[in-house]
């Protein structure tokens, strides 16, 4: 198994392995996938912070991801909201509306 799949489901499933709460979904992606979609998103504060983020808050993040997600958020787009919402405290629209081209 990958070190990205493995870093995946070790925080997705959480320490006791039990996954998800019963009412919702959760969303994941690797810490680095998760800040270069941020830094896509103009989020370049918030995708400084991903990397040295417990695995607790990569959870919490995850699981409001997936409620975004089933609010119709595209997927990339849920991840990035539901960070910037868990690591600063509140919601907010992200800086671009739409993510800049990969250079």
């Amino acid at each position: 198994m990958s070190d990205d799949i493995a870093e995946m489901l070790d925080i997705a499933l959480g320490p006791d392995g039990s996954g998800p709460k019963p009412a919702g979904i959760q969303a994941a992606v690797t810490r680095n996938g998760l800040a270069a979609w941020l830094r896509s998103y103009g989020e370049d504060g918030v995708a400084a912070q991903v990397p040295k983020l417990s695995d607790s808050i990569m959870q919490r993040i995850f699981q409001r991801a997936g409620v975004l997600y089933l609010e119709r958020n595209a997927y990339m787009r849920a991840l990035c909201l539901a960070a910037v919402e868990v690591i600063e405290g509140q919601d907010r629209p992200l800086a671009r509306k739409r993510r800049k081209n990969a250079t």
